[in-house]
């Protein structure tokens, strides 16, 4: 929670200050936003069922969010490289 606190108040700081890192980090943005939707079903996925499955719940949210976040950046990877080369 507070890594990814610290992140975006880093982000911000440096956006504000110089104003190049916005327009040149498509990339970057691209991993911020699987980072947030795989660090979701990880959460979601995890406190769902850890009451249940133990300790296999912590593996099977982090076997989910591996897989979220390769097929998140795979869908962003597509969408950024058919911009790049149009």
């Amino acid at each position: 929670m507070w890594a990814s606190f610290a992140v975006g108040v880093g982000y911000t700081c440096l956006n504000s200050a110089f104003g190049w890192i916005a327009p040149t980090t498509a990339g970057a943005a691209a991993m911020l936003a699987s980072m947030a939707v795989a660090a979701t079903c990880f959460f979601a996925l995890y406190f769902g069922l850890r009451e249940s499955l133990g300790n296999h719940a912590l593996w099977l949210a982090f076997i989910a969010y591996l897989a979220t976040r390769g097929i998140v950046l795979a869908f962003l990877g597509r969408t950024m490289e058919k911009k790049a080369f149009r």
